[in-house]
């Protein structure tokens, strides 16, 4: 769906099955080196791996373009005052 408004989503699951994946949705599973220079991020699952990042793990995923970071913590898994306005919009359900 959000390439219907104009994003293209790299998506990093290292859990998934690939395949599975590919051929269900049509997703094609990125390496997590992969995303860098972003200009939103969206944590929609709360795997190990992505549990333990502190917000300096998180910094290196966005642009350093000076803009707002948007970040989407689907789960809820951190802490919103470390990710304060202006330097991110922050969202969580």
């Amino acid at each position: 769906e959000l390439q219907e408004y104009g994003i293209t989503p790299l998506v990093v699951d290292p859990q998934a099955d690939a395949e599975e994946a590919n051929r269900l949705y049509g997703i094609t599973f990125r390496q997590l080196s992969d995303i860098k220079e972003m200009d939103a991020v969206i944590v929609a699952v709360s795997h190990r791996e992505f549990l333990s990042w502190k917000k300096e793990d998180l910094d290196a995923f966005f642009a350093k373009n000076g803009k707002t970071k948007v970040l989407m913590d689907l789960k809820g898994m951190y802490q919103m005052q470390d990710y304060p306005s202006p330097e991110y919009s922050y969202w969580r359900l």
